[in-house]
């Protein structure tokens, strides 16, 4: 196999063709895995790591075929995901129909003998994901030493099979308050593709009201989000919540032909309540349109068991090249010097 190490954006854009005809061959794809992401990513998030120069997008071919891709940047010396502050689930491409041992044995010899970094860290991989096993690879190979830790995880329900295991009284308290909100007003809903500035403007609002400055004060994240939507705005999703026309409460996620994935949910604290009802219609509407799946993505928020009672996990796979000085620093946190170790090896382990 013939691999290429990525710099720049345009290396990146020059490769779309090859990335997503990849894409069409992994085994579980995700919106976060889409070519838009990773491009949009790089150009327009704010505060980013991920610039020309910092890339390091390894592409492995054979007969001109992309087989395998990771999505690297350098950050302070770690090999890690690019889009790692944007993103519930990270993957590295793999062709489903490789060998993923063996593949994967090759990617990190070439790594090792051509990229200078003190540390792997590759956050929020799927416990389903082909990274799992890469931690054994890593150790057997000889060359790195790999830890695995869970990192997060990600509650869902098989919606078509999983509605009779709702918290009863939690869908009973959001119908009679929605009732109730009904007796003296008009609730609408609607859903839509399209991600306006009039609905950004509200979550960064009520973000900023509620969490002070975050991702979207002062428009920081608005043309990443924007030129996403307009990339695929197949993939997206925009439910929106109105009482007697006053816009109340908003949330905008995504969608597969599966699966509805529960990103950004913003409400007015003004209206108590509105939150919770907007939620539970997104659930009963994902499961009358016929999806398979609800995933309310990373985060452990009581709200989210209410109608979840399957949890995914997400993991954080930390490699050591065994370099001398990483022998040493490995040596002190086995031999139970926990605080010198970890200090030593960053606060990764």
């Amino acid at each position: 196999m013939e691999f290429k190490i990525l710099k720049t954006i345009n290396e990146l854009i020059e490769i779309e063709s090859d990335y997503n005809d990849l894409l069409s061959r992994i085994e579980e794809r995700q919106v976060f895995y889409e070519f838009a992401w990773l491009k949009n990513y790089i150009l327009y998030y704010p505060d980013s790591y991920a610039k020309d120069g910092s890339l390091c997008i390894v592409a492995g071919y054979q007969n001109k075929q992309l087989l395998i891709l990771c999505p690297f940047c350098m950050r302070k010396e770690t090999l890690s995901f690019i889009c790692e502050e944007a993103t519930d689930y990270n993957t590295i491409l793999v062709d489903k129909n490789q060998n993923f041992y063996s593949v994967q044995k090759d990617l990190f010899d070439f790594i090792s003998k051509n990229i200078v970094f003190k540390k792997i860290c590759l956050k929020n991989f799927r416990q389903t994901d082909v990274l799992l096993n890469t931690h054994v690879l890593l150790n057997n190979i000889g060359k790195y030493k790999s830890f695995m830790n869970l990192s997060a995880t990600a509650p869902y329900s098989l919606i078509q099979t999983d509605a009779g295991k709702f918290v009863k009284g939690i869908v009973s308290a959001i119908h009679r308050r929605t009732r109730s909100i009904e007796k003296n007003a008009k609730i609408l809903f609607e859903s839509d593709s399209i991600l306006s500035s009039i609905d950004l403007e509200f979550i960064t609002k009520q973000k900023d009201v509620s969490f002070g400055e975050n991702i979207f004060t002062g428009q920081k994240s608005w043309k990443f989000f924007t030129e996403l939507n307009k990339d695929i705005p197949e993939h997206f999703i925009v439910h929106r919540m109105f009482i007697d026309g006053k816009l109340v409460a908003i949330h905008f996620g995504f969608q597969s032909e599966d699966t509805v994935s529960y990103f950004i949910p913003c409400y007015d604290a003004n209206f108590k309540g509105a939150g919770q009802i907007l939620l539970l219609h997104i659930i009963e509407k994902t499961q009358s349109d016929g999806k398979k799946c609800f995933d309310s993505l990373r985060g452990e928020e009581t709200y989210k068991f209410h109608f979840c009672d399957r949890i995914a996990s997400n993991f954080t796979l930390t490699a050591f090249p065994l370099t001398r000085a990483n022998k040493l620093r490995l040596f002190c946190y086995r031999a139970g010097r926990f605080v010198l170790g970890k200090f030593l090896l960053g606060g990764s382990v």
